[in-house]
Formats: C-alpha cells, structure tokens, sequence
C-alpha cells in the first residue's frame, strides 16, 4: 500500500491507490462491511470534512455570528435568564436550595457525632 495516500487528498489518488486502500479497508474492516461505491463516498464525505473544518470562516459569517450571540445576550438580560434560557430568579433559588441541604446535612453529621462522643462519654463514667 502506498503511504503516501495519507498526505494526498483522495482526489489525487489513482486507480492503485483507491484499489489498495479498499484492499487495507476490507482487511481491517472498522466500520463494517462496505462495498466499493460505499467506501468511495465514505473516504470522500470524510474529506470534505476535513477540508471545510481547515477553511477559515468568512469575515461576514464571523460578524453575524457575534452580532448573533450579543443580541442574545442581550435579551437574556432583558428577560431576567441566563443564556441557557433559566430564570436568574430559579437559579437563585435551586443555589439557595442546595446551600439549605448542604447545612443541614452538616448539621445532622455533627449531631451524629455529637451523639455518639456522649454515648462514649456516658459509658465511661459507668465504668
């Protein structure tokens, strides 16, 4: 097999090649079986993915997309929510919930102990 095929995009590749890498694909068979038209759209959808994530995004795709998340949240902050769409005022009030639970769970492992510290304390005076 050709290792070159790594550093060439797959439109570059020859018949060879495209019948070497269909040979190596069968042999390890990754993502199950396909056929030969299969594994050329596979390798060529994979591509183009990999060529548009390297494509830089346009100056005005930029603009509207920040435009896009001020306005947001700006309207969240009109709403009185957060950018996932919460009300600030449940999200005080889940914060206030779980600081209560957390008090009185400490406060119950204090009485524990505490409970405990005077069992050992009364059986030792009645020894």
């Amino acid at each position: 097999m050709n290792l070159n095929l790594i550093n060439l995009d797959c439109t570059e590749w020859s018949r060879s090649d495209w019948q070497d890498a269909y040979a190596q694909y069968c042999k390890n068979n990754m993502y199950g079986p396909k056929t030969k038209k299969e594994y050329y759209d596979f390798v060529n959808e994979r591509y183009k993915r990999l060529r548009e994530h390297a494509e830089t995004p346009s100056r005005e795709f930029l603009d509207n997309h920040t435009r896009g998340w001020r306005n947001a949240v700006r309207w969240a902050k009109k709403h009185g929510c957060d950018m996932n769409g919460r009300l600030r005022s449940d999200i005080a009030r889940e914060q206030r919930d779980n600081d209560a639970l957390e008090i009185a769970r400490r406060a119950g492992d204090i009485a524990w102990d505490t409970q405990q510290r005077l069992d050992y304390l009364i059986e030792r005076v009645r020894k």
